[in-house]
């Protein structure tokens, strides 16, 4: 059964070794606790995040950080759901 990890689904059976990093969303920095083969891909996700929160809020220059935020998060889940079908 998959295990959630720093909410990273995992579905390893045995404890994998983990790392600390920080990722920065905007202006704010999350301590997360992961399994080291999952690093590179936090990176993306939060590289990912940054550029598209900064394209919304060039778009949007009015616009408050929870806008941006929901506004992004709305735009990747759509990415998501257009990639499983």
């Amino acid at each position: 059964m998959p295990r959630s990890v720093a909410g990273i689904i995992t579905d390893s059976p045995q404890p994998m070794e983990h790392s600390e990093i920080q990722i920065q969303i905007g202006s704010r920095s999350y301590p997360l606790r992961a399994p080291a083969p999952e690093l590179e891909r936090l990176r993306q996700a939060e590289s990912l995040l940054n550029e598209r929160l900064t394209d919304y809020k060039a778009q949007h220059p009015g616009a408050d950080r929870f806008d941006l935020m929901g506004m992004t998060a709305f735009f990747l889940a759509h990415s998501l759901i257009q990639h499983q079908e």
